[in-house]
């Protein structure tokens, strides 16, 4: 099978990081709930949060579309603006390019990896 071109363990892998990494967050939110946080704490989560989103960004932006650079999501290129869940790969094995969908596929995880580091920071 085509799909068999993209390696998709390392995605694999980076969604279980960051699963693991949001449920410690979750941990957190449920100690700041209950005031029994830190003072201050509620602030840097939020904080944290906010920041969070910008770890799925890639310097180079799509391969096709250098101007959209989430890595999770971006508007389908027939779709309007209606979004495509990780675009770079969506697009380039809509387009038969497997070698840049198994490019796109790493590139995913490195951000989502970024993403659930940024998550742990203390």
């Amino acid at each position: 099978s085509n799909a068999s071109r993209v390696d998709f363990g390392p995605l694999e892998a980076a969604h279980a990081r960051f699963a693991a990494a949001a449920g410690k967050v979750g941990d957190e939110q449920r100690r700041v709930a209950k005031g029994a946080a830190p003072p201050g704490a509620a602030a840097a989560l939020n904080e944290k949060l906010a920041y969070a989103e910008r770890r799925f960004l890639s310097a180079s932006g799509l391969p096709t579309r250098k101007y959209f650079r989430h890595v999770l999501q971006a508007p389908g290129l027939y779709t309007g603006y209606a979004p495509k869940t990780l675009p770079g790969v969506y697009d380039a094995v809509s387009a038969g390019d497997w070698a840049t969908a198994d490019a796109q596929a790493r590139v995913a995880a490195e951000r989502i990896d970024a993403a659930a580091s940024f998550l742990l920071v203390e």
